[in-house]
């Protein structure tokens, strides 16, 4: 009976998740299964039609299958075996793919456990001399890290580099290394909540 009264808060809980990823999410009641998520048969995950490819850190923070769904809000409040979960999945953006210029994509700050989700971006503040990732079968050096006004996000809500704007990109720069949008083939953007007004953006290019 307790599990049943357990599992009805947690579904009231559930039902606002926020946009792209924007929520800061204090819910310790959860005892979230993650390391089992993450080992799922390698075979099983090929064969899911929502997986895209596996996201790794250079430093070893984050390991995930990335998912995408026919929208931007599924994985905002389920795991990437459909089960409502309140930290959600790490998500591609429903209008892009692995070959766009500009990937986008979206992952919740668990504020309560660092390791969670996409809260280990908020390591790479402090530096990312030498820092990457690999997506699929590429990798990514990582150059800039930006803290964004929810208001001005738009700027990065584009399909082609060309259209970026490279100066608005280092206003918003808390970290930065030297590097030219138009040497880059390709972008990509892994978002998350800093803050009740801010998005943390992680940029790695190819």
């Amino acid at each position: 009976m307790a599990k049943k009264r357990h599992l009805l808060v947690l579904m009231g809980l559930i039902a606002g998740a926020s946009y792209y990823g924007c929520e800061l999410i204090d819910l310790g009641l959860i005892n979230y299964k993650y390391g089992k998520q993450i080992v799922r048969d390698e075979r099983k995950l090929i064969e899911d039609d929502n997986y895209i490819y596996r996201l790794t850190t250079s430093n070893g923070l984050i390991d995930i299958p990335v998912m995408q769904y026919e929208n931007n809000q599924y994985y905002l409040s389920h795991d990437m075996d459909g089960n409502q979960s309140r930290m959600g999945w790490i998500f591609l953006d429903s209008n892009d793919s692995y070959e766009s210029e500009v990937v986008h994509i979206y992952g919740h700050h668990v504020y309560y456990d660092e390791n969670k989700m996409f809260s280990p971006l908020m390591k790479y503040k402090d530096g990312i001399v030498g820092e990457s990732f690999k997506l699929g079968k590429n990798n990514y050096d990582i150059k800039l890290v930006m803290s964004i006004d929810k208001n001005d996000i738009n700027m990065l809500n584009v399909d082609m580099i060309s259209k970026l704007d490279e100066k608005k990109m280092i206003d918003n720069a808390i970290v930065l290394e030297e590097f030219n949008l138009s040497d880059c083939s390709q972008v990509v953007f892994l978002r998350t909540c800093e803050d009740d007004d801010h998005y943390l953006v992680v940029c790695g290019v190819l």
